[in-house]
């Protein structure tokens, strides 16, 4: 690599169109001939696609974040008012001997797990937003703390379709009547979509409170933008939980396979062959698929085959299209390149984004891990490193009908 004689200063680690330097960063994962390197501890460095070293002199216009806060902490009471109501009001509901058969036992699926969602905010959140009031840019490192709870909502988003469709066909007419008994305008199906109107609430919150702070980047704005993004990955991984129960064939454990990230459909070429192919994006697992559409507008995805990222590289953009994007095998053979055709900019864009994350989540773990070995095996450390990749990816053409 042209870029390693440069870098003679410290060790590093070449992975096939990944290079991890402990001198410096640059951002050039948009070609396999190009490499992405990290920083040493302690370094200033510039903004990356997935953040950087936070800096210090933070200005910003506090009055109005305080604000800001102050109307999203009432929001927030009203809120757990709103849960405590329904797990009063409307759990006991379900406990009567005259329930209809096809609600008897299905607390879980009308209501998910609704009453967790009540005790996590009531216990543990509230108190922090209280304690935010006089630091608001420090409610992102509050959300981040509680990242483990805030998953709670995306369970509760893949089991929202089931509890809809029990209220439509049994559970609606049976807790109508105690709607009438409250005197209430609004029905139960109204208040369980209120929690992911407050996930939706919190993600505006977040960037408003971003807005407040000065354009340079601190430790407080990149805890706010970093917390933006986990409360909008947890909104899109119901969605993406319930894609997955939808996988069929796969010969894969994708329980394993770390979280999934992102599933959309693209056009894929390899070689001269052609086909659209819904795929799914895991920590550690690229799998290809074929939509299938099912009476009453179900959908499965038959699976077809599936590539190891640890084993594959990114070239961010091809051709003028702003559309595609290549994923190749890092030591390349015939036909091991993969071209993916987005529907659109952002979607194209988002993929590129979160491989390029994966990618230096990889090159980082590996460097570290080198460097672990040879201080236990005594050896001092080498200008580079070849990190070897496994076997390619696991059976299938992904392009193959």
């Amino acid at each position: 690599s042209s870029s390693s004689s440069n870098n003679s200063g410290g060790a590093g680690v070449i992975i096939r169109g990944l290079e991890v330097s402990s001198t410096e960063v640059v951002d050039r994962t948009c070609s396999p001939k190009e490499h992405v390197m990290l920083v040493r501890a302690g370094t200033s460095l510039p903004d990356a696609p997935w953040g950087g070293s936070p800096r210090t002199g933070l200005q910003t216009k506090g009055s109005k974040a305080r604000r800001t806060l102050a109307e999203a902490l009432a929001a927030e009471q009203e809120y757990i008012a709103s849960l405590a109501y329904v797990v009063e009001n409307y759990f006991p509901e379900l406990d009567r001997p005259d329930v209809p058969q096809d609600l008897r036992g299905k607390r879980g699926l009308v209501f998910g797990n609704l009453e967790k969602l009540l005790s996590f905010h009531r216990q543990r959140l509230l108190p922090e937003l209280r304690g935010c009031l006089a630091h608001p840019l420090h409610l992102g490192e509050c959300f981040l703390r509680h990242k483990e709870q805030f998953s709670m909502y995306a369970f509760y988003l893949k089991n929202k379709p089931k509890s809809d469709a029990l209220l439509t066909s049994h559970g609606n007419a049976f807790f109508e009547r105690r709607q009438i008994f409250l005197g209430d305008r609004m029905d139960l199906a109204s208040y369980l979509q209120k929690p992911i109107v407050r996930m939706r609430s919190y993600s505006h919150l977040l960037q408003e409170l971003s807005a407040e702070c000065e354009a340079d980047a601190t430790r407080e704005l990149l805890g706010l933008r970093a917390a933006t993004e986990m409360v909008q990955f947890q909104l899109r991984q119901g969605n993406n939980l319930l894609a997955m129960e939808a996988i069929r064939g796969c010969d894969v454990n994708l329980m394993e396979q770390g979280p999934l990230l992102r599933h959309d459909s693209f056009t894929v070429c390899c070689g001269r062959r052609k086909s659209m192919r819904h795929v799914f994006l895991f920590e550690q697992l690229i799998v290809f698929s074929k939509l299938k559409r099912m009476e009453g507008a179900s959908v499965t995805y038959i699976y077809k085959a599936s590539l190891k990222t640890a084993d594959v590289g990114l070239t961010e953009n091809i051709g003028d299209t702003g559309l595609r994007f290549e994923v190749w095998f890092r030591r390349r053979r015939s036909n091991e390149a993969y071209v993916f055709q987005a529907e659109t900019a952002d979607i194209k864009q988002a993929w590129t984004r979160e491989i390029a994350q994966i990618l230096w989540r990889q090159a980082s773990r590996n460097k570290e891990l080198r460097q672990q070995e040879m201080v236990s095996m005594g050896m001092g450390s080498k200008l580079f490193l070849d990190v070897l990749c496994s076997t390619s990816g696991k059976g299938g053409d992904a392009t193959s009908e």
